[in-house]
């Protein structure tokens, strides 16, 4: 008789399949910015803490970073919440049932929404206020009009010519597009950010800002994916 337990079933999932069926969906890159810009905003405020020395320093660092302050703990909050929603994606865009995949998605906006109103009110506690508005009108409120609002209620029929004189239609998702739109001034402000501190840019200074602008890379690369369905 066969012993089953010396037989092994063929590994069809390896790391690199995984990180692939991650990345090819909105869910998968949303986390993963998510991942890098909370890793490398607790790791820079651990190497601030470094030169301090001492074991409490360290500690009281992490929760200073995390909950040190109404503007820490929103974020921290916005954080978990926007982490909640990216998996909700990635679980919409896996599944291959239509009903299931529509019912998920509302959730991930729906989550995706409330994390960025706790963003906005981070962003109010920092003195950010212009960031504030524009991630409260556009990006919570491109994400809770996908919520609440049937799919075709956010439609806009849009017809151009070609070059060869072809009249082409495209139906544009006005919800979708104000998330895209919502990356735009946070984008510019860091960009412009790091242009005036050129060429005296430092590790600690301005490493962050460079961390979070390639953070904002992957989330936009996330939204027109999600512009597309």
């Amino acid at each position: 008789m066969k012993d089953l337990h010396l037989t092994k079933p063929p590994r069809t999932w390896s790391l690199s399949h995984i990180l692939a069926t991650r990345m090819s969906g909105p869910g998968g890159l949303y986390n993963i910015g998510n991942a890098i810009g909370f890793a490398s905003g607790l790791g820079f405020a651990v190497l601030g803490a470094l030169g301090l020395g001492g074991t409490d320093a360290l500690v009281m660092a992490i929760l200073t970073h995390l909950a040190g302050s109404g503007g820490a703990l929103a974020m921290s909050l916005a954080m978990v919440l926007f982490f909640i929603s990216g998996e909700f994606y990635h679980r919409a865009y896996a599944t291959s049932d239509a009903k299931v995949a529509a019912g998920t998605l509302k959730w991930a906006d729906g989550l995706s929404g409330v994390a960025a109103l706790f963003l906005a009110i981070s962003l109010t506690f920092f003195g950010e206020i212009w960031m504030a508005i524009t991630s409260t009108v556009l990006l919570a409120g491109g994400k809770f009009g996908n919520t609440f609002l049937p799919p075709h209620r956010s439609q806009m029929r849009i017809e151009h010519h070609t070059a060869s004189g072809e009249v082409r239609v495209r139906d544009v998702d006005v919800f979708r597009v104000a998330v895209i739109l919502s990356r735009v001034p946070a984008m510019l402000g860091l960009a412009m950010g790091l242009v005036s501190q050129w060429p005296g840019l430092t590790l600690l200074g301005d490493g962050p800002t460079v961390i979070l602008l390639g953070c904002y890379c992957l989330w936009l690369r996330a939204d027109l994916l999600l512009a597309k369905t």
